[in-house]
């Protein structure tokens, strides 16, 4: 090419130096843009592979969380049942006492009047012996499923 004749036409070949180094830069900028796409590319399937993984661990922790929970909420029914069964035996243990002892001295009371029993050991010996059998055909049978 000629020299310039005019500052304006220096100017020009100036710009136009400066757009052929701009074209180069950006046509050098073209294989690491691409590189950069690819590393994305790769980093989102790596994210999504992850994020399943991590689903996954979560529904199996969640799962084992819930079977701890009603492994803790059966154990603590079957200690209440327990406790409930053994607390109603007592109580009509109790009440099944109560009411053969009532029934049994008022029994011994009329047996004294009907074979005028005078002394006192006998009736306690009748008393005992009613007692521990009715006791203990009343436990055989609560205690027997």
């Amino acid at each position: 090419m000629s020299q310039p004749s005019s500052a304006r036409e220096a100017l020009i070949a100036e710009l136009m130096g400066e757009v052929s180094t701009l074209l180069d830069r950006v046509d050098a900028l073209v294989p690491a843009l691409n590189a950069t796409c690819d590393a994305l590319t790769r980093a989102c399937a790596d994210t999504d592979a992850r994020a399943a993984h991590a689903e996954s661990s979560i529904a199996a922790l969640t799962e084992a969380a819930k079977t701890q929970a009603v492994r803790h909420i059966a154990r603590r029914t079957q200690e209440l049942a327990r406790r409930t069964a053994e607390t109603q035996t007592s109580a009509m243990q109790v009440a099944a006492q109560q009411v053969f002892r009532t029934e049994l001295a008022r029994a011994v009371g009329q047996l004294k009047l009907l074979f005028g029993f005078r002394s006192q050991w006998w009736a306690h010996a009748v008393t005992a012996a009613s007692s521990s059998l009715i006791t203990a055909a009343l436990t055989r049978y609560l205690l027997t499923p």
